[in-house]
C-alpha cells in the first residue's frame, strides 16, 4: 500500500517537471527571436581623464655585487704606513708553528666541561681549555674548530672530516 502511494504522489510531478523541460526548449526554438535595442544612457559619467600616480625610486643603497667599493673600503681601513729602513731590517722571525690537528671534542651532558682531542707533532693529546701541552695553549673549543695559542699568536685549527 505505501508503495502505490508514492508512486501516485511522485508520478505526477515527475510529469509536471519534464513538462515545464519541454515548454521551455519548444519555446526557445520556435520563439521571437528578435532582440530590442534599447538607447539607455549611462547615469555615470566616464572620466576620460586619468590620474597618474607619481613616485620616484630611491636607490641609494650599496650593489651587493660591486667588489670595487669593498677593496677601497679595506685599502682606507688598513692605510700603508711608512717605515724607516731601520725598521724594515729589524722584522721579527717567523715563527714555526708545529703540526697540529683537531680531532674533536667530547662533551659530558651533566658538566659543561669540554675535552678536546689535539693531534700536536703526530702525539694525541686529550686537552681542556687553557691547557698547555708543548708549549700549545688551548684556548677556545668549539664544534669545528678550536683556537690554539703557540708564542703569543692565535690560530683557529679546523676539524679534519674522516670521511676525506
Amino acid at each position: 500500500m505505501k508503495n502505490k502511494k508514492l508512486v501516485k504522489i511522485l508520478l505526477p510531478l515527475v510529469f509536471i517537471i519534464w513538462g515545464l523541460i519541454i515548454y521551455r526548449v519548444i519555446s526557445y526554438v520556435t520563439g521571437n527571436n528578435t532582440v530590442d535595442i534599447v538607447n539607455v544612457k549611462s547615469a555615470y559619467h566616464i572620466k576620460n581623464k586619468t590620474q597618474t600616480d607619481t613616485f620616484t625610486i630611491v636607490a641609494n643603497y650599496r650593489d651587493p655585487f660591486d667588489t670595487e667599493t669593498i677593496k677601497k673600503k679595506v685599502a682606507k681601513k688598513n692605510p700603508s704606513k711608512k717605515t724607516n729602513n731601520k725598521q724594515a731590517k729589524k722584522t721579527e722571525p717567523k715563527i714555526i708553528w708545529p703540526h697540529i690537528t683537531y680531532k674533536g671534542r667530547v662533551q659530558n651532558n651533566s658538566s659543561s666541561k669540554k675535552l678536546s682531542i689535539l693531534k700536536i707533532n703526530n702525539k694525541n693529546y686529550m686537552m681542556f681549555e687553557n691547557e698547555e701541552k708543548e708549549n700549545v695553549l688551548l684556548k677556545k673549543i668549539y664544534k669545528d674548530s678550536a683556537i690554539v695559542e703557540y708564542s703569543n699568536q692565535q690560530k683557529i685549527i679546523y676539524l679534519k672530516s674522516i670521511n676525506k
